[in-house]
């Protein structure tokens, strides 16, 4: 995943609400009581998030497996307090602990299988230092519903546009996904495939997951609302402590 997409990410993410996710992260650390100096970013892609919060004053490591889109991460970040980290989310190891750890744009929806999902919560629990929050995002079984029945979607800009095409089987959603880049000389469009899988991941899958890790569950939000989620509740946040020792 990720193999030709990074140059282009950010212009199809154009819209993507990263300063309001930024904020309701701000929100939920003021709202426990948390003032993280040292931040962990995981899965931070193009380092979107991780920018936004080093120009807050926080210090950050951004992980991410994706070589390409630590490129383009590194090459908006100069001068900024960041350090960028090429490793896979289950299998990560860190110099030292950190005050506060999180993942956004359905991170931890890649992770396709209980096992993965457990690995990694175990390193961030292993990581992260006593009182720590850790809070993440995930696409809901809903979204994915709605997704599938829909079918497909796309975005067009001009010079470069994608089309992707969504179905669902179990908890797993694939996403077909082709992109399509105008070259400027010519004129003439280049198009490109990937294909991205995600999971569903239950509530109760992650509580049970979270206290076998050693992790506290502390409450779960609905993205858009920043409320006790709703049945009808598309993106969710995932509010995490390790304990004191």
């Amino acid at each position: 995943m990720y193999d030709s997409l990074p140059p282009l990410y950010d212009r199809f993410m154009r819209n993507a609400p990263y300063a309001r996710w930024t904020a309701n992260l701000v929100k939920i650390w003021k709202k426990h009581r948390k003032n993280p100096r040292l931040v962990l970013d995981l899965g931070c892609g193009t380092g979107s998030v991780s920018v936004l919060l080093a120009k807050m004053g926080k210090s950050v490591i951004g992980l991410d497996n994706s070589a390409e889109m630590l490129t383009v991460a590194r090459g908006k970040s100069e001068n900024l307090d960041i350090l960028y980290i090429r490793q896979d989310m289950r299998a990560f190891e860190l110099y030292g602990t950190v005050d506060s750890v999180v993942s956004l744009c359905d991170s931890m929806n890649y992770l396709l299988t209980p096992a993965g999902l457990l690995k990694t919560l175990r390193l961030v629990r292993n990581y992260l230092n006593p009182g720590g929050l850790f809070i993440f995002d995930l696409n809901t079984r809903r979204a994915f519903t709605e997704l599938h029945r829909r079918g497909s979607f796309g975005d067009f800009s001009g010079d470069s546009g994608y089309v992707c095409q969504v179905s669902l089987n179990r908890n797993i959603v694939q996403y077909l996904l082709n992109f399509f880049v105008k070259n400027p000389a010519s004129g003439e469009y280049t198009r490109f495939a990937e294909t991205h899988f995600e999971r569903a991941h239950s509530f109760a899958e992650i509580r049970r997951f979270l206290r076998l890790s050693g992790l506290k569950f502390v409450e779960v939000l609905d993205a858009e609302t920043m409320r006790r989620p709703r049945d009808g509740a598309k993106r969710i946040y995932v509010v995490s402590e390790r304990p004191g020792d």
